[in-house]
């Protein structure tokens, strides 16, 4: 009996322990709407260089991929929240300094762009991702120099 009753406490005690240690999973939108274009709240204009890596390896964009680029993301749509988690794809994103925003972790699938605990212009935090008016494969960036 005793032993039965201080097995029951211990695993009380620990279950309670463990489950004060789980840290709760965010998903911040940070009030945005499905098929909100992602230039209303990141400033897309303030990005001064992308670097792609990916399975060919790392290429910094050229100010002409980096104007086609951009000019895709002013037209990124919001899908209404983080659909896919990280893959091969990452971009470094460089903004101007001054600004408040702050790209977080980003990356990419063919056709979509994915922020994780990004910063809009409104310092409100984000995560999401973003369809792009086409569908573009960023395997596609290689550096030219290999």
């Amino acid at each position: 009996m005793k032993k039965t009753l201080l097995l029951g406490v211990l695993l009380t005690v620990s279950l309670s322990a463990y489950a004060q240690n789980i840290k709760a999973i965010k998903v911040i939108t940070a009030n945005k709407n499905k098929g909100q274009l992602l230039n209303t709240f990141f400033p897309i204009d303030n990005i001064v260089s992308i670097k792609i890596t990916n399975n060919s390896g790392a290429h910094v964009l050229t100010m002409n991929e980096l104007r086609v680029l951009k000019s895709q993301l002013k037209q990124a749509k919001f899908a209404g929240g983080l659909l896919i988690k990280p893959n091969h794809i990452i971009l470094d994103i460089k903004l101007i300094k001054s600004g408040l925003s702050k790209p977080g972790f980003v990356y990419a699938s063919t056709g979509a762009i994915h922020f994780e605990d990004a910063v809009d212009r409104f310092k409100q935090e984000f995560s999401g991702t973003f369809y792009l008016p086409t569908k573009l494969n960023f395997d596609n960036y290689k550096d030219k120099r290999l």
